[in-house]
């Protein structure tokens, strides 16, 4: 719109439908674009124009004063968005940002207390936070190791003490169950039982040593890429799936 009446006579009388249709674009287009992106100062000032070309009758609106206030209002805005950052999110791991239920239905029923911080894992990801996101990871996996622990009733949960409980503790009562299924009698659910536990422990095993120790203390270390915290999220990802495929929190 601004192109067109800018080729225009500068003296050339806006007639009243034109007036209008540029009400309209101003209204319309202008107005809920500024507002859409907070830009409060463009907004108040396209607002208060649409409602002066609504009182256009009053007064002649030439070519040359619609053209000055179209180019002080897009001024304006690139003035107002040169103050914000913009980040743009590669297309690969833009899929993780934002998501209520990123690692599947199955994970958001059976973990509810993990739900922020899967989804605030996925967040960082997108975004680069690498470090950021891995620490929500180990935050959902901590709520895993609480619902096995309270499946296997070892003795810290039903003190109702885990909570503050580091996890040393909780996997060294876990193993100590976990190792009782040797006793059960020969039978399919036995030998599904073992693999079970045992696979659980092998993977809180791994997070806590390769991953959970070092991220909860400022230490030198080297810088982590997308392509580990990509294969961290998958990790975790499969590990409360299969969690959740036998348990859940409560239950």
């Amino acid at each position: 719109m601004l192109r067109r009446w800018d080729r225009r006579d500068p003296d050339e009388l806006v007639s009243e439908g034109e007036l209008k249709v540029a009400k309209g674009a101003i209204t319309d287009g202008l107005c809920a674009f500024a507002s859409s992106l907070d830009l409060r100062e463009t907004a108040d000032a396209a607002f208060r124009f649409s409602q002066a070309l609504s009182r256009a009758s009053d007064f002649p609106v030439t070519a040359r004063v619609l053209v000055h206030h179209l180019k002080a209002m897009v001024e304006l805005a690139e003035s107002e968005l040169k103050k914000r950052k913009v980040l743009a999110l590669p297309v690969n791991i833009a899929k993780f940002y934002d998501q209520e239920r990123p690692m599947g239905e199955a994970i958001y029923r059976a973990f509810k207390s993990a739900r922020f911080d899967i989804t605030q894992a996925g967040n960082c990801l997108a975004c680069g936070n690498n470090f950021a996101s891995a620490f929500h990871l180990m935050r959902a996996v901590e709520v895993g190791l609480w619902a096995l622990a309270a499946d296997r009733q070892i003795p810290l949960a039903g003190e109702g003490r885990i909570e503050f409980s580091n996890w040393g503790r909780i996997i060294g009562q876990l193993e100590k169950v976990a190792g009782e299924v040797q006793g059960w009698r020969s039978s399919p659910e036995k030998e599904q039982a073992h693999e079970f536990y045992n696979k659980a422990l092998a993977e809180i095993r791994t997070f806590n040593d390769g991953w959970r120790r070092h991220l909860a203390h400022v230490r030198p270390s080297p810088g982590m890429d997308e392509s580990e915290a990509v294969a961290l999220w998958g990790h975790v990802s499969r590990f409360l799936g299969t969690l959740a495929s036998r348990l859940s929190e409560g239950e």
